[in-house]
C-alpha cells in the first residue's frame, strides 16, 4: 500500500512557503519530486524558494501540463493536440457533414459558426467530466431555435465528434484528461512513476478527471495532498453562526472525500487589517489604489519593493488593468518594479476594438456590392484610435475632416466607385477615403481563404507605425497587437488544406472566426522572473498570500460574477447531464477570496458604488459579510471608516459676465465638465431621445444634481420601505384612475358618473391589495406593484389600503365638487401622450414629449390639463415672477441659474401648456389651465395647484416661453461648468448622503 498524507495547512500559515520547505525535504532523498498545482503562478514562488540542489530534482506543473505530458509520453502514437482554430474547424465540419442538421442552423457556415464555439466548450466539459454517454433533449419552447436543434442532437453530434476524434488521434481541452485518466488506470505508468514523490496542492472543487487522476496517484504512489482552510473554524463568525467560508472542504475534513481525516498543520491566531475603499467609477478606483499604494511604498513599512511576496494586486475584471497601469506609469516618478500575471481578453482592447469595426466595416461594404459601405458603420471605423497609426500618407487631422465631412453633407452610403461625385470641391478628402479602401480594406474584401485573410493581416501590420503605437501610450496594445498576430493569425496560414474544403469563405465568415477567437484569446502576461508588485487576477493569485493585499471591483457581478446564460446549455440541463454548475463555481470563488483575505496580514478592498446608464453598482455580498463581521466585533457603525473617493472640484465664479447684479448670483464650486459629459448631454438633444418637463426640472432645481442622475447615472438614495411604498401607491392610484375614467371619455362627466365609477375605483383598490385581482379593470401596467404586495406584511398591506382609499375618496370628493362648480365638464382624454417636434436650438432639432393623467374641457371652451401628484407637495410657477421673466429681455447677460429657478420654480405646467397648445393648434393659450392634483392633501379643496398664461404678457407669450427653454439650453449646454445651487431643499436631496455642497 502506497504512503498518503492529506494535510490541511491553516491559513495564517503561508502555504507556498510550508510546501516548498516540505518540497526540500523530499528532494533530498532518491525519489523525483513532482509538484502539481492547479494553476501555473505558485510554482514560480516555489521554484525561487528552493535552492538549485533540490530544483534538479524537483519537477513543477500545472495539472492542465502534466495532463498534457503523460497524455504525449503514455500514448502511442501520441494524438495531435489542436489549437482553437483546428478544434472549431473540426467541430463545423461535423455539423456540415449532417446537412438537414447544418440546414436547419442556416445553412451557412457564418451563421452556424458561432454556435461551434458554445458545442465545442461543451463536448470538452463532457470529456472532462468523463460522461460516457449523453442523451438527447427535447428542450424547452421559449429556447432559441438553434439552440433547440443542437439540443434534440446531441447524443449522435457527440458520439459523431468522438469517433473523429479517436479515428483521427486528436485531442484538445477535455480529451487530454480523458486520455489522462484511461492510461493510468490501464497501468501505463507505474513502471515510470514508482520512483516518484507526487506533491498536489491548492485544489478544492476538482472534476471527475483530476479526482480519478488524484485517486490513482494516492493509491499507487507516495502522494501529499495539501489543502489550505481554517484549521480552527475561528472566522468569518458572528456568534454561532458561521458563514461557511471554507464549506468547500466540508468533505475533506470528514474523512468522506479522501477516506482519512487530515493531517492538521495549525497556524496562530492573527487577524488582517483589512480597510473599504469606495469609488464612484473605474477611473476614480484606480486612483485610490495608486494613491494607497504609493503612500505605502514611500513608508517605511515596506522597504523592499522588489520582494515577491510583500505587495499583491488583484484585478477580478480584467479590464481595470490597463487604466490601473496607466494611472501607475503617470502618478510614479520612477518606474515601480511590477510583474504582471494574467490574461487580457483580447476583445476589451483598443486593438481587438478596432478588429471589431474593421470586420464590420467589411461585413457592410460585401453587403452592398463591395465598393459602397453604410456611412455610420464607416465612421465608427475611421474614429477608432488605432485608426491614426497607420502610415496612409496623410494628415492626422483627414481623418476628423472626413468624418465632419460625412456627416454635414448627409451622406447615407459613402460609394468609392463615385467618389468624385461625393467630394465636389474637397477633392483630398475623396482621396483619402480611397487610400482607406485600397489600402486598407481592399486586401481583406479579396481574401477568399485563410491564407489570404493572413495576407491581408500581413499588410495591415506593414501599413502600421509600431514605434508611435508603443512611444503615444499604446505600449500594451502594441505587445496585443504582436501577441494576436504570432499567436493566432500565423494560425490561419498553417491550418490543414483538407479540413478547409466546402468551407464557405466570406467576410461574414471570417468576422465570425476574428470575433469568436477575439473572445476566447486572453493575452497573457506571464511575468517572469518574479520581484516586484505581483498584479495579477483571481485564478492566478490561487495559493497565494502577501503582506499587503489589494483587491479592486469587489462588486456583485463581479466577485461573485453573475450566472452567465448559456443559451445551449442552461443550468437545469447541465445539473441532468452531470455537468459542473454555477452553483460549484461560485462557492469557488467565495473560498478563493476569503482564503486569500485570511492569510494576508493587510488588506485593501476597492468597490464601486453608484448607478451607471448601463448598470448599477453594488458593493460585493462578500464586503457586506466582512463589514457586518467587524460591526458585530467591535460593535460600531462601520460606515464612517470607509474611505471613500471625491469627484474633483473646481471654482467658478458665475458673476463674471453679469450685467445686473442684483441677480442671486454668488460664487460657487462645480465640476468642470469633461467631453464625455458634454457629449452625453448633447445625445438628449441629438440622438432623438426627447425633452421632458422633468428633465428641464432637474437641472433647474440643481444643475450637479442633473449631472449625477442624468449624465453620471448614479441611482438616487432614499429609503428603501418608503421609496417603494410612494412609488407602488402612485403606481396603483394613477391606473385605477386611468381605468376607472377610459371608457368615459367624451363624455360629460357629472355627480352620478363620477359617483358609480368612485365605487368601482375603490372596490377594485380593495380587490388588487387583498387578493392581487381585479375584477373589470386590466391587470397590464401594476405588475410590480403585484411583486411588492405578493411580499408584503398584513399590517402594511392593511396600512397600505387605507392610504389608498383616502387619497381616493378624497379625490373623487373633489372631482363632486368641480361637477358642482362648473356648468359643463367634459372629459377629453385620459394618460394622453404627447409628442412636438419643430422646436430648434443653436442648429439641433429638438423633440419634446410628456404624458398627461387627464384633460377636460371646462364649459365649452376652457382645456384643462392635469397631472396626479401622490404627495401633498408640489412647486407651481408664480405668475409674476415667471411674468417679471418673460418681460425682461433674456440674453446671456443671465449667466445665473439661480435665478431662472427662483424665477421658474418648476417647468412642469407652462410646459404641458405648451407641449398641448402646439400639438393640437390651439392659438389662443389663455384658454388653456394647467394644474396638479395633490392627493396626499387631506383636506379636498386644496387639491388642485393651477397655473394659466392669464396675467402674463398676452403678446407673443409662447414665442416668450420658448425663449426661456432657449435659454436653459444654452445653460445647460454651454456652460463650462457643472454648478450646485444648494438651498433649503437639499435636505430633501436624495444625493445628499455624498454632496460636499449640501454639508
Amino acid at each position: 500500500m502506497s504512503e498518503f498524507k492529506l494535510i490541511a495547512v491553516d491559513v495564517s500559515i503561508n502555504f507556498v512557503d510550508l510546501i516548498s520547505k516540505d518540497v526540500e525535504k523530499l528532494a533530498g532523498k532518491e525519489k523525483e519530486v513532482i509538484v502539481i498545482f492547479p494553476n501555473v503562478r505558485p510554482l514560480r514562488f516555489i521554484e525561487k524558494n528552493l535552492s538549485l540542489a533540490s530544483l534538479l530534482n524537483v519537477r513543477l506543473f500545472s495539472m492542465g501540463d502534466f495532463v498534457r505530458e503523460t497524455v504525449i509520453n503514455f500514448s502511442e502514437p501520441p494524438p495531435e493536440i489542436q489549437d482553437e482554430i483546428d478544434r472549431l474547424i473540426f467541430i463545423l465540419n461535423i455539423l456540415k457533414k449532417n446537412r438537414d442538421l447544418y440546414t436547419k442552423l442556416g445553412n451557412d457556415d457564418s451563421l452556424v459558426f458561432p454556435w461551434v464555439k458554445r458545442l465545442s466548450s461543451l463536448f470538452s466539459e463532457i470529456d472532462t467530466q468523463l460522461i460516457d454517454s449523453v442523451k438527447d433533449f427535447e428542450y424547452f419552447d421559449n429556447t432559441v431555435k438553434q439552440a433547440k436543434i443542437l439540443l434534440e442532437n446531441l447524443n449522435s453530434l457527440y458520439n459523431d465528434y468522438r469517433h473523429q476524434v479517436e479515428n483521427k488521434n486528436l485531442s484538445f481541452g477535455g480529451d487530454l484528461y480523458k486520455r489522462c485518466v484511461e492510461i493510468f488506470e490501464n497501468g501505463k505508468v507505474e513502471k515510470e512513476f514508482s520512483a516518484k514523490v507526487f506533491i498536489l496542492a491548492g485544489f478544492s472543487y476538482l472534476t471527475n478527471s483530476e479526482k480519478r487522476i488524484i485517486n490513482y496517484l494516492k493509491d499507487n504512489f507516495e502522494t501529499y495532498l495539501y489543502f489550505q482552510a481554517d484549521t480552527e473554524n475561528r472566522l468569518h463568525r458572528i456568534g454561532e453562526k458561521n458563514f461557511d467560508a471554507y464549506g468547500v472542504y466540508r468533505k475533506w475534513f470528514s474523512g468522506r472525500e479522501w477516506d482519512k481525516k487530515p493531517e492538521l498543520r495549525k497556524g496562530f491566531e492573527f487577524e488582517p487589517e483589512i480597510k473599504f475603499y469606495e469609488s464612484y467609477d473605474v477611473h476614480s478606483q484606480v486612483r485610490q489604489v495608486v494613491k494607497a499604494l504609493k503612500d505605502l511604498s514611500e513608508s517605511e513599512k515596506v522597504n523592499d519593493l522588489n520582494n515577491p511576496k510583500k505587495i499583491g494586486i488583484i484585478l477580478p475584471d480584467s479590464k481595470t488593468l490597463f487604466p490601473l497601469l496607466f494611472y501607475i506609469s503617470n502618478i510614479y516618478d520612477s518606474e515601480l518594479p511590477k510583474n504582471i500575471t494574467m490574461g487580457f481578453p483580447l476583445s476589451k482592447t483598443g486593438f481587438g476594438d478596432f478588429l471589431n469595426r474593421l470586420f464590420k466595416t467589411l461585413v457592410d461594404i460585401e453587403r452592398n456590392g463591395g465598393k459602397k459601405v453604410y456611412v455610420p458603420v464607416f465612421l465608427k471605423l475611421i474614429k477608432s484610435e488605432i485608426m491614426a497609426f497607420f502610415n496612409l500618407k496623410a494628415k492626422n487631422e483627414y481623418f476628423d475632416l472626413l468624418f465632419n465631412f460625412l456627416i454635414e453633407n448627409n451622406i447615407v452610403f459613402l460609394d468609392f466607385d463615385k467618389t468624385d461625385e461625393q467630394f465636389e470641391g474637397e477633392r483630398d478628402l475623396g482621396d483619402f477615403a480611397i487610400k482607406i479602401y485600397k489600402n486598407l480594406l481592399k486586401p481583406f474584401l479579396e481574401a477568399d481563404s485563410f491564407e489570404s485573410l493572413h495576407r491581408a493581416f500581413e499588410n495591415l501590420y506593414s501599413l502600421l507605425d509600431k514605434d508611435s503605437l508603443k512611444n503615444s501610450g499604446y505600449v500594451y496594445d502594441a505587445i496585443v497587437l504582436d501577441y494576436f498576430l504570432t499567436s493566432v493569425v500565423a494560425r490561419l496560414n498553417s491550418l490543414k488544406e483538407e479540413n478547409l474544403k466546402g468551407i464557405n469563405f466570406n467576410q461574414r465568415l471570417f468576422y465570425s472566426v476574428i470575433n469568436t477567437l477575439s473572445k476566447s484569446v486572453s493575452v497573457p502576461f506571464e511575468g517572469n522572473p518574479l520581484k516586484g508588485i505581483q498584479i495579477m487576477g483571481m485564478l492566478e493569485s490561487r495559493s497565494l498570500s502577501f503582506d499587503y493585499l489589494f483587491v479592486l471591483d469587489v462588486n456583485e457581478g463581479i466577485l461573485p460574477d453573475t450566472e452567465k446564460i448559456d443559451p445551449l446549455m442552461p443550468e437545469s440541463l447541465k445539473f441532468e447531464l452531470g455537468l459542473s454548475s454555477f452553483k460549484d463555481r461560485e462557492r469557488l470563488i467565495k473560498y478563493n477570496f476569503f482564503r486569500l483575505i485570511d492569510s494576508s496580514k493587510n488588506v485593501y478592498l476597492f468597490y464601486q458604488s453608484g448607478q451607471t446608464t448601463l448598470e448599477k453598482k453594488t458593493r460585493s455580498r462578500f464586503i457586506e459579510q466582512l463589514i457586518l463581521e467587524k460591526e458585530f466585533e467591535k460593535g460600531i457603525d462601520l460606515s464612517d471608516e470607509i474611505i471613500k473617493a471625491k469627484m474633483p472640484l473646481y471654482s467658478l465664479n458665475l458673476n463674471k459676465n453679469k450685467k445686473d447684479n442684483s441677480l442671486p448670483c454668488e460664487f460657487k464650486e462645480g465640476i468642470e465638465k469633461d467631453k464625455w459629459m458634454q457629449d452625453k448631454i448633447e445625445g438628449f438633444f441629438r440622438e432623438g431621445k426627447g425633452i421632458s418637463a422633468t428633465f428641464i426640472d432637474n437641472f433647474l432645481q440643481c444643475p450637479y444634481m442633473f449631472y449625477l442622475h442624468r449624465i453620471a447615472g448614479i441611482e438616487e438614495k432614499a429609503s428603501l420601505e418608503e421609496s417603494q411604498r410612494a412609488d407602488k401607491v402612485g403606481t396603483l392610484i394613477h391606473h385605477l384612475l386611468e381605468k376607472g375614467f377610459e371608457k368615459h371619455k367624451g363624455e360629460y362627466l357629472t355627480e352620478k358618473l363620477i359617483s358609480n365609477i368612485r365605487k368601482k375605483v375603490l372596490d377594485e383598490a380593495v380587490n388588487f391589495i387583498d387578493r392581487g385581482q381585479f375584477k373589470y379593470f386590466d391587470f397590464h401596467g401594476v405588475e410590480d406593484v403585484f411583486k411588492y404586495l405578493k411580499n408584503l406584511e398584513s399590517v402594511k398591506k392593511e396600512i397600505l389600503k387605507k392610504v389608498v382609499e383616502f387619497r381616493l375618496s378624497k379625490l373623487f370628493e373633489f372631482f363632486i365638487h368641480q361637477v358642482k362648480q362648473d356648468e359643463r365638464l367634459q372629459l377629453i382624454d385620459v394618460e394622453k401622450e404627447i409628442e412636438v417636434e419643430g422646436f430648434e436650438f443653436e442648429g439641433r432639432k429638438v423633440r419634446f414629449y410628456g404624458k398627461i393623467d387627464r384633460v377636460e374641457k371646462i364649459n365649452g371652451d376652457t382645456i384643462r390639463i392635469v397631472d396626479y401628484k401622490t404627495g401633498r407637495y408640489a412647486k407651481v410657477p408664480s405668475k409674476k415672477k415667471l411674468s417679471e421673466l418673460m418681460a425682461d429681455d433674456l440674453d446671456d447677460s443671465v449667466l445665473c441659474v439661480e435665478y431662472l429657478k427662483n424665477s421658474i420654480n418648476s417647468i412642469q405646467l407652462p410646459f404641458y401648456i405648451y407641449l398641448y397648445s402646439k400639438k393640437e393648434n390651439v392659438e389662443d393659450v389663455s384658454k388653456i389651465k394647467s394644474c396638479l392634483y395633490l392627493l396626499g392633501e387631506s383636506n379636498f379643496k386644496d387639491i388642485e395647484k393651477e397655473f394659466d398664461f392669464n396675467g402674463v404678457p398676452s403678446f407673443g407669450r409662447l414665442e416668450y416661453f420658448e425663449n426661456i427653454l432657449k435659454l436653459i439650453f444654452d445653460r445647460m449646454l454651454n456652460s463650462k461648468f457643472i454648478v450646485a445651487t444648494p438651498g433649503d431643499s437639499c435636505k430633501f436631496c436624495n444625493y445628499k448622503h455624498f454632496c460636499l455642497f449640501s454639508k
